[in-house]
């Protein structure tokens, strides 16, 4: 019988599309397929699986309504009372404020003694409903950081110079029982900047459920893949002369790049239309006409930003999920870097002139290379065991075990597995 929890994340697919959504969505759905004793609080609704029942609330209704502005008046009333709240309260919003309360109140309804809560950030909403609650009953916690907490400007030191997320986070330093994070590099950072307990921060990569199909070339053309954002800081002008440089060369014949967007300006269309003259963009797609894209790939690109390193990638992992070769110009030592070359294939350095050409070049050649293929089809087994749902599953019970026998001063909450990778 598993433990029952208490998943709080704000964002979680579909009702919060974004990249956070879907590792949120892709985790809490592992869980459930192996356990009904949890209770899901998001963003828009409530899920309360132990009795099999979905609750939806959406605030406080008449609000709800206003933002969406199916009403011109209740909108105007809303944004009235918006401003004025804001004026006198330091939350950021009056929605932020209703949604915190009313999941704060959720929490206390569903938690029972024998029960962990979690809190996936950001945003950290779920985290201040928390907190509402601390401070009337104590209770296991555990904190989930998938990305970097927003950095403020430190003069002299002055609290008063944190931003909102970390004023937050450091709330938690006295009272969660852990902290989780997709990467081992994301966890020192966090631990050394905020001076958290490093021996109860716990690495949990993010959930996929493998497609175990053997990868071989579909098309004619050799299909290569990005999604996602078009980040400017990643797209670098060593990553541009790579692509100027791949059209150039002969092996241009046979490729067909394809660009799905997210989020994108007029400038990034441009610079995409300028270096690969051709290219497939596609804009907005449903995210399982994107899943469909990635399937039938021969090659998917995710790019590193010098500012992202620590970080474990969604779109790495979900590459990684269906077996399929990955290039990934990143920097010497990133997480990227680590994940790549256990997966059988070799990350490209940008900080290296001429590096990530190279290492392009290769990564075509080798999808027809059958000495290549039989070692990468052995490694990328090994990689794909890690994010396993299996492997995920154990983690996150282990880890609530451990917030559990802590909080409640049992002397078996040490972990025999100190979860750490990658």
């Amino acid at each position: 019988m598993y433990r029952k929890l208490i998943l709080i994340a704000y964002s979680v697919y579909p009702d919060y599309k974004s990249s956070e959504g879907i590792v949120n969505y892709n985790w809490i759905n592992i869980l459930l397929k192996y356990s009904n004793n949890i209770v899901q609080i998001s963003q828009k609704k409530t899920i309360d699986f132990v009795h099999d029942k979905t609750l939806f609330f959406k605030v406080e209704n008449y609000f709800y309504k206003a933002i969406k502005k199916q009403s011109l008046f209740r909108f105007l009333v809303y944004k009235l009372l918006d401003l004025l709240f804001c004026f006198f309260s330091k939350d950021s919003s009056l929605y932020n404020y209703l949604w915190v309360n009313k999941a704060s109140q959720l929490l206390n309804k569903h938690y029972t003694s024998d029960a962990v809560i979690w809190a996936r950030i950001l945003p950290t909403n779920s985290l201040d409903a928390i907190l509402r609650l601390y401070s009337k009953k104590h209770f296991p916690f555990i904190v989930n950081i998938n990305d970097p907490v927003i950095n403020s400007q430190l003069k002299n030191g002055s609290k008063d110079s944190l931003s909102k997320e970390e004023t937050t986070l450091l709330k938690t330093k006295e009272h969660a029982q852990a902290w989780t994070f997709p990467s081992s590099k994301l966890a020192d950072r966090i631990a050394v900047k905020y001076k958290l307990d490093r021996s109860r921060c716990f690495v949990v990569p993010h959930a996929i459920t493998p497609i175990l199909d053997k990868y071989y070339r579909k098309n004619k053309k050799v299909k290569i893949l990005y999604t996602g954002t078009f980040y400017k800081s990643a797209f670098t002008q060593e990553f541009k002369h790579t692509l100027e440089q791949i059209k150039l060369h002969e092996v241009s014949e046979k490729l067909e790049f394809t660009f799905v967007l997210s989020q994108y300006n007029q400038e990034s269309i441009k610079w995409l239309k300028e270096t690969l003259p051709g290219v497939k963009l596609l804009f907005n797609l449903d995210r399982s006409e994107v899943l469909e894209l990635l399937k039938e790939s021969d090659l998917i690109l995710v790019i590193d930003a010098e500012s992202h390193t620590d970080l474990l990638k969604g779109k790495l992992v979900e590459a990684i999920s269906y077996g399929v070769p990955i290039y990934t110009p990143t920097y010497k030592g990133s997480v990227m870097d680590k994940v790549t070359s256990s997966y059988g294939c070799n990350a490209s350095y940008l900080e290296i002139e001429g590096d990530s050409f190279i290492k392009l070049l290769n990564a075509i050649n080798n999808l027809d290379n059958i000495d290549w293929l039989t070692n990468f089809y052995k490694e990328r087994e090994k990689v794909m065991e890690q994010f396993s749902e299996e492997r995920i599953l154990k983690m996150t019970y282990d880890i609530s075990e451990f917030a559990h026998n802590r909080f409640f001063n049992k002397h078996n909450f040490k972990l025999k597995e100190q979860y750490n990778w990658p």
